[in-house]
């Protein structure tokens, strides 16, 4: 009787350690489901720090920069070594840096555009298979529910022509 005692315990000690801490997880939990319960979500609220970011910190560091370069009465680059000799680096690397996210976000940009105007087409380009785009092993999804296709071909290689696209 003891042994069966102990393992009831070992077995209630196992659950309640596998069961997700509250708050931390992002799917609903077991027991919320069980009863009927919507699930837990993220509160919106916090997304008002992504307004308070430009406001709060993006203006005084462009108005610290501003300051300074009044001040010292020299541009972005040599502004630097006036405030601190070790700080004349620093003028001549944002130089160098700015333009690689620039180009990144320019280039995320066009690439947003051009697949907003390929959408307005009458027939999606992402639709089918027979563009010069596609490889040999893109399989439209009216072939993937023919059986006998699946069975002659392997499945690892197919892709679909919207991944292609």
């Amino acid at each position: 009787m003891a042994t069966k005692e102990k393992l009831q315990c070992l077995k209630d000690f196992h659950k309640d350690i596998l069961k997700p801490s509250l708050g931390k997880s992002q799917r609903a939990r077991s027991e919320d489901k069980a009863e009927g319960k919507p699930p837990q979500r993220q509160k919106w609220s916090s997304l008002v720090n992504f307004s308070y970011f430009p406001v709060w910190s993006g203006l005084p560091v462009f108005f610290l920069e501003i300051i300074t370069g009044q001040y010292t009465s020299e541009g972005g680059i040599t502004y630097w070594e006036k405030i601190w000799h070790l700080f004349s680096g620093i003028g001549s690397a944002s130089i160098v840096i700015v333009p690689f996210p620039n180009v990144h976000y320019i280039i995320i940009l066009a690439w947003a555009t051009y697949y907003l105007f390929q959408s307005f087409q009458k027939e999606l380009p992402r639709a089918h298979c027979n563009h010069s785009w596609n490889m040999p092993p893109c399989m439209e999804d009216t072939m993937r529910t023919n059986e006998s296709v699946w069975i002659t071909i392997s499945s690892t290689n197919l892709t679909s022509p919207v991944t292609e696209f």
